[in-house]
């Protein structure tokens, strides 16, 4: 048994040798390169750290085999990457998500620092975007619908309709109107996230994740396989798999941050009634007519000015006071009468 072991160590160093050799012999050949884009590096740094702890969950022992297969592999991949390095060079894939609004402390990958007065910004593919301790980012997609960022939040466009929340709070709403849009997918290290039709927020961080909705419907596909999760409960998850689902008002407290990331109202020769449908839908309220003859009153009454930085009942006010009509807010209803 001894004198196999001793073999088999004599055969790994002779081939670990030779593998040296080659190393430097590929080396030898290898030319100053530029260094990758940083948006690539990014994405990149991100994505093998999740797919690292996914893998290190499942890996529960090593040997010696393993560890020549390991390093064999290693060689490979140095390979490849010598060989195909000017993929890392190619410009940057263009999207369909830009970058509509940016309050506080805000940078990119692309630009660094920036602040930006409802000036939009595409986003290509790869596209790092992060808030600092004050900063809030409203994005829109032309598929569809809008993220914002809380503060102190990362996350990564992967493509027109998937996004990588490296961390920190994310909201996606998926708008209201009636087309059929394209489900997006988020990405993190506790699982992915996808939407169907709704309004939700996802918090995570290394050790946990938080699911919140409030319309709709999401689905988790992690390890543990698929849970969907309806408007009205959270989903709060550790880094052991352990889950715990409990309700959660749409109107709770904890959606207040949504309302300032939010993208701004055009009051500007809007209708009544388009300010009504967005305004209750920010803020998780049923909008209710008293007569069906008020609602379509409510559409054909032009609206001028704008509603900027106004909380609910200051915007409310300001609107209602050039109608006839009046308005009451009464458990979690909108309601409107003459």
């Amino acid at each position: 048994m001894t004198d196999e072991l001793n073999k088999s160590k004599q055969d790994f160093l002779n081939k670990t040798q030779k593998l040296d050799e080659n190393f430097s012999q590929i080396l030898s050949y290898a030319q100053t390169r530029e260094d990758a884009p940083v948006e690539v590096k990014n994405r990149v740094k991100h994505q093998v750290k999740v797919h690292w702890q996914e893998n290190t969950k499942k890996r529960k022992k090593h040997d010696f085999w393993y560890m020549l297969g390991s390093l064999a592999t290693a060689l490979s991949v140095f390979i490849i990457v010598i060989i195909n390095s000017e993929m890392l060079q190619t410009e940057s894939v263009s999207s369909d998500v830009y970058l509509e609004r940016a309050q506080g402390q805000v940078k990119t990958s692309d630009s660094g620092l920036l602040h930006l007065n409802n000036a939009s910004k595409m986003l290509a593919s790869g596209t790092m975007i992060e808030t600092m301790s004050n900063g809030y980012a409203t994005l829109s997609l032309k598929t569809g619908g809008n993220l914002r960022l809380n503060h102190n939040s990362q996350i990564i466009v992967n493509s027109n309709n998937e996004f990588t929340l490296s961390f920190g709070t994310v909201y996606f709403d998926s708008g209201i109107s009636k087309k059929r849009k394209s489900p997006i997918t988020i990405h993190t290290l506790h699982g992915q996230i996808q939407d169907i039709g709704t309004q939700f927020s996802v918090t995570s961080h290394q050790e946990n994740i938080k699911i919140r909705v409030r319309e709709g419907l999401v689905n988790l596909n992690n390890e543990q396989g698929v849970q969907s999760l309806e408007a009205g409960y959270q989903l709060t998850g550790k880094s052991e798999g352990i889950f715990e689902k409990t309700m959660l008002s749409p109107r709770d407290k904890e959606w207040n941050w949504v309302n300032n990331a939010a993208p701004e109202f055009d009051l500007e020769g809007k209708s009544l009634y388009q300010f009504l449908i967005w305004l209750s839908r920010e803020h998780a309220l049923k909008l209710v007519f008293s007569q069906s003859h008020i609602e379509k009153l409510s559409q054909f009454i032009i609206l001028h000015g704008d509603v900027k930085d106004l909380n609910l009942q200051q915007a409310l006010l300001s609107v209602f006071s050039t109608t006839e009509l009046k308005y009451l807010i009464e458990k979690n209803k909108l309601k409107v009468f003459k």
